[in-house]
């Protein structure tokens, strides 16, 4: 099996989850052991698996260490459950560069962390541009 699809961006990378069919066919090919456990343990999963899908893929040769890891991974969050961006991440994000295109965006977080820092010192993420 190839290495996970992963979105590579300066300082960024995002491991894209397996989907239900894609579990089907791990199993179907023969990874529905230890080895195919460690890829959901390391991928994740993009869905929520039944106990009816976790007794197919039993029945279709699925080991008890697949399924446990099956059952342990836990969907991605909701984009509108997750948390808005620390200074930190801002700040990664403004260090590895924002294209051009998107310059209006980088001011207002610059915008923004100048008003929630409110402390009149220098923020660092000033060094990248003028207040």
């Amino acid at each position: 099996m190839r290495n996970p699809p992963v979105i590579e961006c300066p300082h960024i990378i995002v491991v894209i989850p397996f989907t239900q069919e894609q579990v089907s066919n791990m199993v179907r090919d023969g990874f529905g052991d230890q080895s195919g456990a460690k890829l959901i343990e390391q991928r994740g999963i993009d869905f929520a698996p039944s106990e009816d899908s976790c007794q197919t893929l039993k029945a279709a040769g699925a080991s008890e260490a697949f399924l446990n890891a099956l059952r342990a991974a836990k969907p991605p969050e909701p984009a509108s459950a997750k948390k808005p961006l620390n200074r930190v991440q801002v700040f990664a994000l403004l260090v590895g560069g924002v294209p051009s295109h998107r310059g209006a965006i980088r001011e207002s977080v610059r915008s923004a962390l100048r008003h929630i820092s409110g402390s009149g010192t220098p923020h660092p993420v000033d060094m990248f541009g003028s207040r």
